[in-house]
């Protein structure tokens, strides 16, 4: 590419600084990076912040152009990085039938409720003195507890409302209707998920209480996509965006016609041959009375996906208290942009040209 040179790469992302020498570029390609290398990419996407700071960089184009997602936790874990004073986390909520009030019931029932993770628990081994040594501890150590045995069990969750953990699965259920589609349906009280308390932990590690915070401020970034940047990428973008008020720009589309900078937020999406497990696991299967309520297994080899969350935030940057759900809201970026012949082939032309008009 024509007009930078790459000072960084990890598994998903590349850091670039352009030939204006105070602009950098973030190309974040996917929030999955391969399981083994979870906690490792934490530490390298960090890496590559630290390298653009290093070299002097004033501005941030951030390109997550394509991307479709990934991991919730490294989607959080970005947006505390450079926003280290703002909760990245959305409420979110689930339907509630008479399938899924059983399950609540059974899961919960079975449910370990762990402790949370806090710093009494390191190991005699930590080298307590080393800033990346006790900040890795506490990221492994956090990244092996956000697993949860079950999508039903409340006791996964937190009440935004409380600050404080469902008791009962009642409380967690609640009283709640709306109408969507024309059809009014029961949902359950907003939650968190519980593991964004115990991510905050070696978040706070690493974004501030052991490491320097960055200089950039909203100001100095931009948002840019094609319009592809789903699932936890779009939870990236959207709360940077509506919370922290990063400007935006939709690269594409048909030309005087609005594109959104993100798509398909969803909250959890889960695919039918995983609900089933979790049923047996808590035990429905075997309950012949709840036989009726449990959908019938595919004749043939199908895929068949659904949002088992639904993701909540703002809608209006302009009245934060109003939130809706963004599985339903459409939000066109702020600026558009086109590719031409030579932009098409050489994106560091396109990022150039953003930074000049809309950065300086």
């Amino acid at each position: 590419m024509s007009e930078c040179k790459m000072v960084y790469k990890t598994t998903i992302a590349k850091f670039f600084i352009l030939s204006d020498n105070k602009t950098g570029v973030v190309v974040l390609t996917s929030v999955s990076p391969p399981d083994s290398y979870f906690v490792n990419e934490m530490f390298e996407i960090q890496n590559g912040f630290n390298s653009l700071e290093k070299e002097g960089v004033k501005k941030l184009v951030l390109d997550f152009s394509g991307n479709r997602g990934g991991s919730v936790e490294l989607a959080f874990f970005i947006v505390y990085l450079l926003f280290p004073e703002t909760d990245p986390s959305f409420n979110l909520d689930m339907v509630v039938t008479e399938l899924s009030r059983e399950a609540f019931f059974q899961a919960t029932s079975q449910s370990v409720h762990e402790d949370f993770v806090d710093t009494s628990l390191i190991s005699p081994s930590v080298n307590i003195s080393s800033k990346e040594s006790i900040a890795r501890w506490a990221a492994e150590t956090a990244y092996r507890v956000t697993t949860i045995n079950s999508d039903f069990d409340i006791f996964s969750y937190k009440n935004p409302a409380t600050n404080d953990h469902f008791h009962t699965v009642e409380e967690f259920i609640g009283n709640n209707t709306y109408l969507r589609g024309g059809t009014s349906t029961r949902y359950t009280s907003k939650f968190v998920n519980r593991y964004s308390e115990r991510l905050s932990i070696f978040i706070q590690l690493l974004s501030g209480n052991f490491f320097n915070m960055y200089k950039w401020k909203s100001e100095d970034m931009i948002i840019l996509t094609d319009g592809v940047c789903g699932s936890s990428c779009s939870l990236i973008a959207q709360r940077m965006a509506l919370n922290n008020n990063v400007s935006t720009v939709a690269v594409g589309g048909y030309k005087d016609t609005p594109l959104s900078y993100s798509s398909f937020p969803a909250g959890q999406v889960l695919k039918f041959e995983e609900l089933i497990p979790q049923l047996d696991a808590a035990g429905l299967l075997q309950n012949e009375t709840l036989a009726d309520l449990l959908p019938p297994l595919f004749l043939i080899r199908a895929v068949f996906g659904f949002t088992l969350k639904e993701n909540y935030d703002v809608v209006n940057k302009d009245n934060l208290n109003q939130e809706g759900v963004l599985e339903f809201t459409y939000k066109p970026a702020e600026h558009r942009y086109y590719r031409d012949e030579i932009s098409a082939r050489d994106p560091s032309v396109l990022w150039l040209k953003v930074a000049k008009e809309l950065l300086n």
